[in-house]
């Protein structure tokens, strides 16, 4: 029992650092001046972004509990899908892509579903050959 708490508390811990991150990002930057966003859910200014909501994705190793999608799933998630290609073209680990609120909750209760009940404070699935977990920041 307490070792479920433990994982509890880490994983409420674990979402609050990436809103807090997030916040932070929109707040202070960094933002492309030269060419910025143009999406109907952003509104820019001289100083600060602010969107709807956001996908946070990141790659990790292969864990033990874990849903595979297909190509098929992934197009009925666009946002999800300009995540993962905007992941790949960066070549970092982790990516924040920010999107509306629709398209940021849709893949997530998805996956939810396809985790069957199993309760998971972090939602890892299987694309091609890479894990990726992914989380939700929304206002």
């Amino acid at each position: 029992m307490r070792s479920r708490i433990r994982v509890a508390v880490a994983g409420s811990l674990v979402v609050v650092s990436i809103l807090l991150v997030y916040s932070t990002i929109l707040t202070f930057g960094p933002i492309n001046r030269e060419n910025p966003p143009n999406e109907p859910n952003m509104t820019t200014t001289s100083e600060t972004i602010r969107v709807d909501s956001a996908i946070y994705l990141r790659k990790v190793s292969e864990p033990e509990y874990y849903v595979e999608l297909t190509e098929e799933e992934l197009e009925r998630f666009p946002a999800l899908q300009a995540a993962l290609q905007a992941l790949k073209k960066s070549g970092e680990s982790e990516i924040m892509y920010s999107t509306s609120y629709h398209e940021a909750t849709s893949p997530l209760y998805y996956l939810e579903e396809k985790y069957q009940g199993q309760v998971s404070w972090n939602y890892i699935f299987k694309f091609e050959e890479n894990f990726y977990s992914i989380a939700v920041a929304v206002p």
